[in-house]
C-alpha cells in the first residue's frame, strides 16, 4: 500500500548526501503538521499522485500481488467492507473505491447481471407469443427448453474451453433465444398443420421432422457459417462471439430434431390452435 503515511520521500543531509524515507517519518506534531501540508502541495511528485491539488482529498493504492478474478473480486468486496466504515463520517466527506482491477469487478457483476435479465427477458416475451400463436403448454414448453438447453451447452462450451464473458458474449443467451427458436417454431408450425388435416399424433411428429429435417439443417448450417466468419475479424471478443454463436445455433438445430419430436408425443389429442375446418384461422390470416 502506498499512501501519505509512507509515500517515498528524498531529502538531503546535513552531510551533502541524500536520504529517502517516508513522508511521515517522524510523525510530525500539530504545529507542524500546517507547516508540511504547504509543502506536500508545493511538491509536484505528490500533488495528482497521492494528495490532490487543493488537498482536499488523498489517495491510497493498494498493489496486491497477481492473483485470478475471482480472487481479485474477493479482495474488491474486503476493501469495500473496510470503505463502508468511513463514509460519511466526520473525518471523510466521500470515499471512492476505483482502479483497472475494481472496474473489472465491477464490470463483471454488471455483465452477468445484464446476461440474466436480458435471457429472462427474452424468455418471457416469447413464452407469451408461442402462447398466443400455439394455445398449447407444449407449444410454449418445448421451444423454450430447447433455447434453454441450447444456451446451458454454449455456456458450458465456453467454460470448457476457457473463454471469458465479454461484453459482447453477454447477449448470446438473448440471441439463442432469438434465433434458436426458429427451428422449433418450423417444426411446430408444419405438426400443427398436419393435426388439423386429421393426421395421428405419431404420423404428424414424423411428416413434420421428414418435411423440416432438411430446410431447418440449411437454415442451421447458414447461420453457423455466417457466425463462424467472425474469427477472421481482428478483436478476441468478436472471435469468441462467432464460435459460440455458431455452437449455439447448433445445439438448437440438435435439441429441435431430438428433444421436441419426443415432447410433442406426449400432446395426444390436441392441435395447437390450429382449425380443422379447413378455414384459415387468424393466424393463417396474419401471415397472409
Amino acid at each position: 500500500m502506498t499512501s501519505l503515511i509512507n509515500v517515498r520521500r528524498t531529502v538531503s543531509t546535513a552531510d551533502g548526501g541524500i536520504a529517502v524515507r517516508s513522508l511521515f517519518d517522524p510523525v510530525p506534531s500539530d504545529e507542524k503538521l500546517a507547516r508540511m501540508k504547504a509543502e506536500v502541495l508545493s511538491d509536484p511528485f505528490f500533488v495528482g499522485h497521492v494528495v490532490g491539488r487543493d488537498g482536499e482529498h488523498a489517495v491510497i493504492t493498494v498493489r496486491p500481488q497477481f492473483m485470478h478474478e475471482v480472487d481479485s473480486s474477493k479482495v474488491y468486496d474486503e476493501i469495500q467492507k473496510i470503505l463502508r466504515k468511513y463514509e460519511e463520517t466526520p473525518e471523510f466527506k466521500k470515499v471512492y473505491l476505483t482502479g483497472v482491477p475494481a472496474w473489472n469487478t465491477a464490470l463483471n457483476r454488471t455483465v452477468l447481471d445484464d446476461l440474466g435479465q436480458l435471457f429472462l427477458f427474452a424468455l418471457g416475451l416469447l413464452a407469451l407469443i408461442l402462447y398466443l400463436v400455439f394455445r398449447h403448454p407444449l407449444g410454449v414448453v418445448g421451444p423454450l427448453i430447447i433455447v434453454s438447453l441450447a444456451t446451458i451447452w454454449a455456456l458450458g462450451t465456453m467454460a470448457l474451453l476457457e473463454i471469458p464473458v465479454t461484453m459482447l458474449s453477454n447477449i448470446l443467451p438473448a440471441f439463442f433465444v432469438c434465433v434458436g427458436v426458429g427451428d422449433a417454431v418450423h417444426l411446430q408450425s408444419i405438426y400443427r398443420q398436419a393435426r388439423a388435416d386429421g393426421l395421428s399424433n405419431h404420423d404428424a411428429i414424423v411428416y413434420a421432422v421428414e418435411t423440416t429435417g432438411t430446410p431447418i439443417f440449411f437454415t442451421t448450417l447458414t447461420t453457423f457459417c455466417g457466425l463462424l466468419s467472425f474469427r477472421f475479424a481482428s478483436i478476441s471478443a468478436i472471435h469468441d462471439f462467432g464460435l459460440i454463436g455458431g455452437i449455439g445455433v447448433s445445439y438448437a438445430f440438435l435439441h429441435s430434431l431430438v428433444f421436441l419430436p419426443a415432447l410433442l408425443s406426449f400432446n395426444r389429442r390436441g392441435s395447437m390452435g390450429a382449425s380443422g375446418s379447413g378455414k384459415a384461422d387468424w393466424l393463417d390470416g396474419f401471415l397472409a
